[in-house]
């Protein structure tokens, strides 16, 4: 994920790490990284971005049931 100040983002991410924090964290920086692999490809970001993030949204649904079983 390209962050423009990196030192501030850490700082704040630092300042997060409690599970719903960093659950948070963890959901952006997978977009993001989702997001500018597709950018990177030629795609828009207007017909990605939902897409994507429901997408990821079932993945990281899925991997909770598959920790809780």
């Amino acid at each position: 994920m390209k962050v423009n100040d990196i030192e501030f983002y850490e700082s704040w991410k630092s300042k997060n790490r409690c599970m719903y924090g960093s659950g948070i964290f963890n959901y952006v920086e997978r977009w993001a990284n989702l997001m500018e692999n597709e950018i990177a490809k030629g795609a828009k970001v207007s017909d990605i971005a939902g897409k994507l993030s429901r997408e990821l949204t079932q993945k990281v649904l899925q991997d909770i049931c598959m920790v809780r079983l």
